[in-house]
């Protein structure tokens, strides 16, 4: 009689095959991982981008929804009135957009002035002759940045900043940039000349580059806005290019 021999798997190709199989799988759900971790922080440096470039077209189209506890007078911008809108010469000048480096919250509140005759020579000169101000309490909107990624470093070239007014000129009508470093809660931009050195020439349409820090990759990764010079709203960028490095 002849015995014919049984096809199937022994144990040992049994248990290579779940170890492969298994490889495979780590394999997948590790590149999955990798992906969904990307396309989250993509979307954290692109949605912070897109928040910023909304505060700039905000000045860019001049709306203005004055808060009513906002006065002007000939010599000053003061709060804590109970005024209607539009029943005073105040007008909303720009936005002052403050980031909190370390951290993830961006916030943009009213920069208010006197709508008055202007006859100075320069922007800065006119921002100032505005007497521009920032209200007390007046937050418009602000931001998170989303998916653990932090706003690691804001810089304009060698000097850190953690301010950037969006100013749109008095006098030549077009949307100025002042970046500086400044303590929390600020309330006033430059009044007068002499009592700030915030609204300057200096700070004028400086190239800012803000850090986003992801530490959910390997090592880390970097992703920036940059802001540059010039009009328009594409003046403010995504970069995901220059990923190197932990922004020093």
């Amino acid at each position: 009689m002849v015995h014919r021999r049984q096809n199937g798997f022994t144990i040992i190709e049994v248990l290579m095959f779940i170890a492969i199989s298994g490889l495979l799988l780590l394999g997948a759900m590790a590149g999955i991982t990798g992906s969904i971790t990307s396309t989250r922080f993509n979307d954290a440096v692109n949605s912070t981008t897109s928040f910023i470039q909304s505060q700039y077209g905000a000045v860019a189209s001049g709306r203005n929804s004055r808060l009513p506890n906002v006065n002007c007078s000939a010599g000053a911008v003061t709060s804590g009135g109970t005024s209607v809108a539009g029943m005073t010469d105040c007008v909303i000048l720009g936005r002052l957009v403050e980031f909190n480096v370390g951290g993830t919250a961006i916030s943009s509140r009213y920069i208010v002035g006197k709508d008055t005759a202007v006859t100075a020579s320069s922007d800065t000169a006119a921002v100032v002759a505005a007497a521009a101000t920032v209200p007390v309490a007046s937050t418009d909107t602000s931001f998170s940045v989303p998916w653990s990624t932090k706003i690691n470093k804001m810089s304009s070239g060698v000097s850190s900043v953690n301010y950037l007014a969006i100013i749109r000129s008095p006098v030549s009508e077009r949307v100025l940039f002042y970046s500086f470093q400044a303590g929390a809660n600020l309330t006033s931009l430059n009044a007068t000349p002499t009592s700030s050195s915030l609204i300057t020439d200096a700070n004028l349409n400086r190239p800012v580059s803000v850090c986003l820090w992801d530490d959910g990759f390997v090592g880390g990764r970097a992703g920036y806005v940059e802001i540059g010079t010039g009009q328009g709203q594409d003046v403010i960028k995504s970069d995901l290019t220059s990923t190197s490095g932990t922004c020093e």
